[in-house]
């Protein structure tokens, strides 16, 4: 269980769910970093399973490890150093968001804002859970 202002230590998850400072730092907020994951999963559902690692392939040349963290350290965080790399550059959500499936394309004017503030790389500026549940009602 996380509790309020108090860091967490251990990486785990797979990515690119996990959150980049899961991987790069040695201590995280876990609330942050579940925000980041909420922003893969909507990406996931709203534009296609396994987008952001085909993106990274086709931006870097290299497929994202998604298990075996404990095995291969210096791959996740290669990934993981590759993945904020992305999420810093302009223009990155516009992109994933040409790829929206047709069932969500209505969702898009929302999604923008949306998944622009919870894939953030700086963790303290990702949004809470309670101030995404407006735009979500």
């Amino acid at each position: 269980m996380q509790i309020d202002e108090q860091l967490c230590s251990s990486s785990c998850g797979t990515m690119p769910f996990a959150a980049p400072e899961m991987i790069v730092e040695k201590t995280y907020d876990g609330m942050a970093a579940d925000m980041w994951s909420v922003g893969i999963v909507f990406v996931e559902v709203c534009c296609g399973l396994r987008l952001i690692e085909r993106m990274l392939s086709q931006r870097y040349g290299e497929g994202v490890p998604s298990t075996g963290v404990e095995r291969n350290i210096g791959a996740f965080r290669k990934a993981a150093h590759r993945l904020s790399q992305a999420f810093t550059e302009d223009g990155i959500i516009d992109y994933l968001l040409e790829h929206v499936v047709p069932e969500a394309s209505d969702m898009r004017p929302q999604l923008l804002p949306l998944l622009g503030g919870l894939l953030k790389t700086c963790a303290s500026e990702r949004p809470t859970a309670a101030s995404i549940l407006p735009t979500l009602a």
